[in-house]
């Protein structure tokens, strides 16, 4: 599971998410090897699965993403195209918006394969809450916040919240083997 802050070219509103959000369920992609590591990867294309999406509005131009994907996803180009290296891609699932990843964090790996649908539950409460909610919430700490993602992962699951396990690359991929 991932969470990051995507800042668009043009306003998105709240509709326009959601229905994205509603069509990346077990969306298939099909992502040609991206530009920013092709020196080192293999061209090819890989056909990889989203399994989940739920976004909170930060502003007109910004919001808040969280997704589920199959591993081995490249969650940056999904979001962008990666110049349509990507299809479908959120950018284009939110109607041609130019979008650009900020941060990305990983929350929560599925170890076990057993799948992460607590924790998609309570993502999906949290991107519903209202952004005033929420910057309260964030107000009483990293702590807080961890607990209040992190209270769903469960045996076979590895919470990775905190400035301790945050993606070292944040462009890294997370389930090919160790290789990005």
């Amino acid at each position: 599971m991932y969470a990051c802050v995507v800042e668009t070219a043009a306003p998105v509103d709240a509709a326009a998410l959601d229905a994205a959000c509603a069509r990346v369920r077990e969306l298939r992609v099909a992502q040609r090897t991206p530009m920013r590591v092709s020196h080192r990867r293999a061209i090819a294309t890989r056909e990889k699965t989203m399994h989940f999406a739920a976004a909170a509005p930060v502003s007109p131009t910004a919001f808040a993403l969280f997704l589920e994907s199959s591993s081995g996803a490249y969650i940056k180009e999904f979001v962008t195209s990666d110049w349509g290296r990507t299809r479908p891609s959120f950018s284009e699932l939110v109607g041609r918006v130019p979008c650009r990843v900020v941060q990305l964090d990983v929350l929560a790996v599925d170890l076990a394969g057993t799948g992460l649908a607590g924790l998609r539950d309570r993502v999906a409460e949290l991107a519903a809450t209202p952004l005033h909610v929420l910057r309260d919430l964030a107000g009483e700490g990293e702590e807080r916040a961890l607990r209040l993602v992190g209270a769903d992962a469960a045996a076979g699951r590895r919470d990775l919240g905190g400035a301790d396990h945050a993606a070292r690359d944040a462009s890294a991929v997370v389930g090919d083997g160790g290789s990005s």
